[in-house]
């Protein structure tokens, strides 16, 4: 309990000197249209439990290097949606607790760095709050873009396969649903826009693969494969048009 105590404290600090880029900074997109807030919350359950295996010693860690920071960043994302979601859930309350020991995690360049949100990251997937955290967070500083866009792509690999042999409609949508919602914090992350001028159309693509993800989402789960994969094939081909004018390889 008293390092709950202390971490409740050490992100007061932090919020007091501005480290937890506290602001104006709602989601830029809908929450309630990217999916529902249970789904979220069963998307975090079950990453997190990935990422505690991961980070459980000091080999896994360095063994699963690119998933914790993948799945780390999507849990930071996944926290905040949660926190801000009109709708309630098992972990709302929890959601900046869920958003900051994932974003330590994230950071983290040693496993003892990681281990010591270990405990918060438990503790919020069990619906617990850790310190007074504000809900309020800058979605373009939730998660580094390399690793989002690498977790986004794992995802839509994933969803190709079980689109043409779906297995459990709840848990198969999930993949569409991390896509969607990581397409919200690429909406509010502009910096790979080397123009300014062009930042309406980042932002619309991001707006149409959300779309395209979360409805996407909602066939899977109606059964509905058909038009499942019409949505995510339009999705695919948002991020092929979009890699096409601001990442040309």
């Amino acid at each position: 309990m008293l390092r709950l105590r202390r971490w409740g404290m050490l992100c007061g600090v932090a919020a007091a000197l501005g480290m937890l880029s506290i602001g104006d900074a709602a989601a830029p997109l809908p929450l309630d249209k990217v999916a529902p807030a249970d789904d979220l919350a069963a998307e975090a359950v079950a990453k997190g439990q990935e990422l505690l295996g991961w980070v459980e010693s000091a080999d896994a860690y360095q063994e699963h290097a690119d998933k914790v920071r993948q799945t780390a960043s999507l849990l930071a994302v996944l926290g905040q949606a949660l926190a801000e979601h009109p709708q309630g859930s098992a972990l709302k309350a929890a959601g900046p607790s869920l958003r900051q020991a994932a974003i330590a995690i994230a950071r983290s360049k040693t496993h003892d760095e990681a281990k010591a949100a270990v405990p918060h990251l438990r503790a919020a997937l069990g619906g617990q709050a850790t310190g007074d955290l504000p809900v309020d967070y800058d979605w373009a500083k939730l998660a580094s873009m390399h690793p989002a866009m690498e977790e986004m792509n794992q995802r839509a690999s994933q969803l190709r396969r079980l689109l043409r042999r779906p297995k459990d409609p709840q848990a198969d949508s999930r993949h569409a649903t991390a896509i969607a919602l990581l397409a919200v914090a690429a909406y509010a992350d502009t910096h790979e826009v080397k123009n300014p001028a062009d930042t309406p159309r980042w932002q619309e693509m991001a707006a149409a693969l959300q779309k395209h993800m979360s409805a996407s989402a909602q066939a899977i789960k109606a059964r509905q494969t058909a038009e499942a994969n019409r949505e995510f094939l339009a999705g695919m081909e948002t991020c092929n048009k979009c890699h096409e004018v601001f990442n040309p390889q």
